[in-house]
């Protein structure tokens, strides 16, 4: 009924009650997935945050433990970060992937009771956008001399805005590899 009122015009959106989700007006131009309405006004925010918060501390519990089983020698020792090579980035890049996905299944809801595809969906778009969020976030913390130019890659790893990983690049981007190198430094400096 209500829903019928808002589609009309006859009551506005801000008349309905607070924190509730409609289900989206069906048009033939767009598909909808259909959600179940949620009434939100039982949640607590702090939970949520807590719960986000716990995923994210567990995702770099999860680098930390991958760096100390692959440099099992340096376990007992102080953190000292090395330069990474393409194979080390690329396979912890892999690495990550799958830990976000595992912290999003586990603490970010409804992640977990989504189809596969739009999982997918979700991890392609999410992925790359907290990776660099997150490595920044990292590279402050580890590095926050504005002198220092290193960039936090993964736990125990990090890159120079000199060092650039040119042997997947295409062949006009090689061959303008000065320019290629500017822009990346210009890229990460902020950072």
């Amino acid at each position: 009924m209500r829903d019928d009122l808002v589609r009309n015009g006859r009551v506005k959106h801000h008349q309905l009650i607070k924190n509730e989700i409609i289900e989206p007006i069906q048009s033939s131009s767009t598909q909808i997935i259909p959600n179940p309405v949620q009434n939100f006004d039982n949640f607590n925010t702090n939970s949520i945050l807590k719960r986000i918060l716990q995923g994210i501390n567990i995702y770099m519990d999860s680098q930390k433990c991958l760096y100390n089983i692959e440099n099992q020698t340096k376990m007992f020792t102080p953190l000292e970060f090395m330069s990474a090579k393409q194979s080390d980035y690329n396979r912890l890049e892999q690495f990550c992937v799958c830990m976000i996905n595992s912290m999003l299944n586990e603490y970010f809801e409804p992640y977990n009771v989504m189809n596969p595809s739009e999982k997918a969906l979700i991890i392609k778009n999410f992925t790359t956008k907290y990776s660099f969020l997150f490595k920044c976030y990292q590279t402050s913390k580890y590095f926050p001399d504005p002198n220092d130019n290193r960039f936090f890659t993964h736990y125990g790893y990090y890159l120079t805005n000199n060092i650039v990983f040119l042997e997947n690049l295409s062949d006009e981007t090689k061959q303008n590899k000065d320019e290629y190198i500017r822009q990346w430094k210009k890229f990460f400096a902020p950072c």
